[in-house]
């Protein structure tokens, strides 16, 4: 699972603003020269003081670990500035959800902006990231209603079709802005730059978004013959740009995917009243459920089984995988929904969710399939692994269970929660083998 497990990040997007820091809900807000600027930042920064003086209160060594959040949060900044200092002049947009950890190897191990977008083009071509990318963005309105474009994308990218995986996310993107805003009516073809600024989000960095619009943007009326290497939309849709079918303008359209995404959720929330700010209680309380965080992390060991191993059949997640491959094999998609995470779920009716899954996994017509392999690769993840025949071809599929609390995200600690499919799709288990 890319997103648990980074070193100090859970606990610095702690729920809960640490102040009032920033201004929001402007109607075009200027971009932010560096992620430092980032109200979400300065917030942290201002929490990280606060924690500072409560700790002094306490008769323990739970004041031990500000120094490494400290250390952290710096190392975020610099990771994000960096990026957009080597790579934002050609476009590339830090979206929320690119690795840390990946962007940071492929900051240290390469100095040239060519080798580090190579790096960074083949972060696109990993299955793995890539499904738990599509699948997050999937659970919003406007994507979840393409996401069959999306698969389809997705498809063409992987057989080197760049153009034709170019031209669905462009459509999918245009579509999802001008879905995302019905009072305005607007896709992302008619939208000024400015009017895309992301509040509080990495994208919204001066080299992010709203750069890579000005090209995006750019019209293209006399023919250019040479191959491009940018996401010129105007002359990719109107012909005036032939010569477009490569990785690097593919990705680039995935890139820009991610950030438009991004923009949508900082948008939202950039219109939510603000939090209280939290009391010295609520502080210790959260130091407190850190150390118990802590704790378990340290005490969990991971273990697999496989297919034969006693009380391998009994394990609660072969059951519910179980369940959830008999329901799709049974079509009964409103029993589907209970296995899918709670943020695709969010705010939506039962007969939604429902209609969903049909429209989902009624055509990958599952006959047979044979759990073999059960692995505890992190305290709140299981991975579920075995073979299945869809649509009369057999191969492998896997799938992950996270156990979520009820916002849908993670439940560690001693916080209650439900094990929840993250990938719940039929494009995610059809794999060949």
């Amino acid at each position: 699972m890319p997103h648990v497990g980074r070193s100090g990040t859970a606990w610095l997007m702690y729920n809960g603003r640490m102040s009032t820091a920033g201004s929001k809900g402007e109607e075009h807000l200027p971009p932010y020269g560096s992620a430092r600027d980032l109200p979400r930042f300065r917030e942290l920064q201002e929490g990280l003081q606060a924690a500072k003086v409560a700790v002094s209160l306490l008769e323990n060594d739970q004041g031990s670990k500000i120094p490494e959040l400290e250390h952290e949060l710096e190392r975020i900044v610099n990771i994000v500035d960096q990026f957009y200092a080597r790579l934002g002049t050609r476009n590339w947009i830090f979206h929320d959800c690119l690795s840390l950890d990946a962007i940071e190897s492929i900051l240290n191990e390469t100095k040239d902006p060519d080798e580090s977008e190579k790096r960074l083009i083949g972060l696109y071509h990993d299955e793995e990231w890539m499904e738990f990318w599509m699948n997050r963005i999937s659970s919003m309105a406007g994507l979840d209603q393409r996401r069959h474009q999306i698969d389809r994308a997705w498809t063409h990218y992987n057989r080197d079709e760049f153009d034709s995986c170019v031209l669905h996310l462009i459509a999918v993107m245009d579509g999802f802005v001008n879905d995302f805003q019905p009072s305005l009516r607007k896709g992302l073809q008619a939208r000024e730059p400015e009017e895309m600024a992301a509040w509080d989000s990495v994208v919204g960095h001066h080299l992010g978004l709203t750069h890579a619009l000005e090209t995006f943007g750019t019209t293209i009326k006399k023919r250019i013959d040479d191959e491009v290497y940018e996401l010129y939309r105007h002359g990719i849709v109107h012909g005036s740009v032939p010569r477009f079918d490569n990785v690097i303008v593919a990705t680039k359209a995935w890139n820009m995917l991610f950030a438009v995404a991004d923009w949508a959720v900082a948008t939202t929330k950039s219109k939510e009243p603000e939090d209280p700010e939290p009391t010295l209680l609520d502080l210790l309380a959260h130091l407190e459920e850190q150390k118990l965080i802590d704790e378990m992390l340290n005490a969990w060991q991971s273990s697999s089984y496989r297919a034969g191993d006693g009380g391998f059949e009994h394990l609660e997640i072969f059951r519910l995988t179980e369940q959830f491959m008999e329901a799709w094999r049974g079509h009964n998609f409103g029993n589907l929904v209970r296995f899918s995470s709670r943020q695709r779920a969010a705010g939506k009716e039962q007969n939604q969710l429902a209609g969903e899954m049909r429209a989902r996994f009624d055509t990958s017509e599952l006959t047979e399939f044979e759990i073999t392999d059960i692995e505890n690769c992190a305290p709140v993840i299981w991975v579920v692994r075995g073979t299945a025949t869809v649509n009369g071809r057999g191969g492998l599929f896997e799938c992950r269970w996270i156990f979520e609390d009820g916002d849908g995200n993670p439940a560690v600690g001693q916080r209650p929660g439900e094990w929840r499919l993250a990938f719940c799709s039929p494009s995610v288990w059809r794999r060949s083998g």
